[in-house]
């Protein structure tokens, strides 16, 4: 129960720290558009890509470390996936299994180097926060979901041409659910990219549990740790066909036997006998996405702890009738430090403890203080002072 509490409680932080930071990040973001961008899109690109790591590092931690998504890639041609992955433009095209296949193709791409893509609809870019950091950051929206018009987002799909980064498009022809395929995105997104794309990556997902990772059981922490299982195989380009109707059949023959391949892996929890696991894909997550939840929790606190000692300052100064006030600024201080330091909580019990006391030596030194008449600015300054 105590558990279930304390996960409820850094899920509902974690939801606050990512949605002001989100928006912190996405101010940044507008200023780089408007001062940067019409001066050179190359550097504008760069710069956008530290600035949103801020962003995303949050959710890699939130798969990598708090709900523990453990992924392994396999494949049939690893010496092809260890010298191309990373490293070249490519089109994603993936089975998809749960509501956060996406976040689980773009931590991959993260971690062997590249920067993923989404296409989506049109109105999620309107979306504060998540919406607004892919539109910045040149993610692919369409008009209508079923696919591109003759000449809707050819400007989008081809800008992607001289991007500074390896990128991968992640695309989803099959939803949740959905009996029939849509391949209209990926054969118009395969006549555009094919001039600086050159691979196609297939990659299957499977997952031994029979309930697969959600948004919501990441964020409570439903499970100790969930293990997904990649299969990605690599596709020159320049092997898929011409013809539209052509590419999309090819697709729609990869996903049969992506469904072949499925159905073996639920039998024998293996993707075939000539499998191998990559484990430059598969070794444990970096550390990058600690440092930046980290860093966001201690500004956080920082901050808060600021405004309210400033506030407190200000009230005692301007009204001598707030005495019975002096009872509760410690209390605020608690929960409104509380609420940041609940990621310090739970994994970095050190800085934890050295957090606490500081601010507990802080409060005392407040406490033996509270002698000074209300009048005595001097003394509320030397409080102050001693808890800055």
């Amino acid at each position: 129960m105590a558990n279930t509490t304390l996960a409820e409680a850094v899920s509902f932080s974690f939801l606050i720290l990512f949605v002001i930071s989100g928006f912190i990040v996405n101010l940044v973001q507008a200023i780089c558009f408007v001062l940067i961008r019409p001066l050179s899109k190359n550097i504008h690109r760069r710069i956008n890509q530290v600035v949103t790591k801020l962003l995303w590092l949050e959710v890699v931690w939130l798969v990598d470390w708090w709900a523990g998504v453990k992924i392994q890639v396999h494949t049939d041609d690893p010496e092809a996936m260890t010298r191309f992955m990373g490293k070249e433009n490519a089109i994603v095209i993936s089975n998809y299994i749960t509501h956060i296949d996406h976040t689980l193709m773009s931590v991959l791409a993260h971690r062997c180097g590249s920067v993923g893509k989404v296409v989506s609809s049109k109105l999620v870019k309107f979306v504060p926060t998540i919406g607004w950091w892919m539109w910045f950051s040149d993610n692919i929206f369409l008009e209508r979901i079923n696919g591109l018009g003759p000449d809707q987002d050819t400007s989008a799909l081809c800008g992607l041409k001289d991007f500074p980064l390896p990128i991968w498009l992640n695309l989803f022809p099959r939803g949740i659910g959905k009996e029939k395929m849509s391949t209209e995105v990926f054969v118009s997104t395969v006549k555009r990219m094919r001039p600086f794309t050159p691979a196609v990556y297939d990659v299957t997902i499977a997952c031994n549990s029979d309930q697969p990772p959600s948004l919501a059981r990441q964020l409570l922490r439903k499970r100790p740790s969930y293990v997904v299982h990649m299969h990605i195989k690599r596709h020159d380009i320049i092997d898929l066909p011409n013809e539209d109707d052509a590419v999309g059949q090819w697709c729609e023959d990869v996903f049969l036997a992506k469904h072949a391949l499925l159905e073996q892996h639920r039998a024998d929890q293996t993707f075939g006998d000539h499998q191998t696991q990559l484990e430059s894909c598969s070794k444990p997550p970096p550390l990058d996405s600690i440092w930046v939840v980290t860093s966001w929790a201690l500004l956080f606190t920082f901050c808060a702890l600021k405004f309210t000692l400033w506030s407190l300052l200000v009230l005692l100064i301007s009204s001598s009738g707030l005495f019975w006030f002096l009872k509760f600024p410690f209390l605020s201080l608690l929960l409104l430090e509380a609420s940041s330091r609940l990621f310090l909580l739970c994994n970095f019990p050190l800085l934890s403890s050295a957090a606490t006391l500081i601010t507990s030596s802080g409060c005392l030194y407040l406490l033996l203080h509270l002698n000074f008449p209300i009048w005595s600015l001097r003394g509320w300054l030397i409080c102050f002072l001693g808890l800055i």
